[in-house]
């Protein structure tokens, strides 16, 4: 029953409180925020956003951004569980929210040694203020992995302040640089910003991919959709690597799947009468980015 798997939850979570396991604890907490929406939606994201934040808290403290990327590429699923949960308490806003961030934070490590240094000044103060933080963040982490019969007393509590410490600096920069705080720390726009910036004739059709489902946001200067694929990210992965080999060898599959993907990808979309005559502005996510949409095939060919 669904009380007794909340109850067993809630009793890990003590537990991996008891021996100060961040990690644990971030996993924890998804579970109870997917278990609990829709039925206590305000408890349900209060899980999911203390998780990604114990994520990020714990992110920051590793060294350097190999470390960073590697632990991010295994630490998605507070992200999948705070767009789902959202999802299922019927808030696409925040669910698209917490989706773009999860983008912008992959992104941002992925890029991370690659991109050209700031056309300003760097803000050494703040450089030197991060460093800081970012070694107080590994050594309260280590110590907190260390076994032990007592716990730490509020160590936690000393995690999350400095994670807030952190993103006030990279507030403050972002005041004064943009281009320096957007490699410094993430921030995504929220829904309205980004919609004022949507042309009138358009839609952002921005897909999510994950183990849990997969979905597209439909954001126009009106509204926020969420809308289920009705397909599993593993039926998507195996059809785009179908398509590229059917490419690549020029084989007759290709134009099959090239209408199979679009019916996939765009058949719910474009049922959706709010959206007729709006140019689709595509956002691909995961496998999708191997997909050449210019290419798909509609009904009428």
């Amino acid at each position: 029953e669904l009380s007794i798997a909340v109850a067993a939850w809630r009793q890990a979570l003590d537990l991996y409180r008891d021996v100060q396991d961040v990690s644990g604890e971030a996993t924890t907490l998804s579970s109870l925020a997917l278990l609990i929406a829709p039925a206590n939606c305000e408890e349900a994201h209060e899980l999911a956003k203390r998780s990604v934040e114990l994520t990020e808290a714990s992110r920051l403290s590793l060294r350097d951004m190999e470390e960073r990327s590697a632990f991010v590429d295994s630490a998605t699923v507070p992200y999948q569980v705070a767009v789902f949960s959202s999802i299922r308490c019927g808030d696409p806003f925040r669910a698209f929210e917490y989706s773009e961030r999860a983008r912008a934070r992959s992104f941002l490590d992925m890029l991370a040694g690659q991109v050209p240094a700031p056309t300003a000044a760097p803000d050494q103060v703040a450089r030197a203020q991060l460093v800081t933080l970012d070694a107080e963040l590994q050594s309260l982490l280590t110590n907190m992995s260390v076994p032990r019969r007592e716990p730490r007393s509020g160590a936690l509590a000393e995690l999350t302040s400095l994670a807030g410490r952190r993103r006030k600096v990279v507030e403050n920069v972002a005041a004064r640089s943009p281009e320096q705080a957007s490699m410094m720390g993430v921030s995504c726009g929220s829904v309205a910003e980004i919609q004022k910036r949507v042309p009138n004739d358009a839609a952002i059709v921005a897909f999510h991919l994950s183990p849990i489902g997969a979905l597209m946001f439909v954001v126009t200067r009106e509204r926020c959709r969420a809308i289920s694929l009705g397909v599993s990210e593993a039926v998507l992965q195996t059809k785009t690597s179908e398509l590229r080999r059917a490419l690549a060898s020029q084989h007759p599959s290709a134009r099959a799947l090239l209408r199979e993907l679009y019916d996939m990808l765009f058949k719910v979309v474009r049922a959706a009468t709010w959206l007729d005559g709006q140019r689709l502005l595509v956002v691909p996510h995961g496998c999708l980015h191997y997909v050449p949409f210019g290419a798909l095939l509609a009904p009428d060919g």
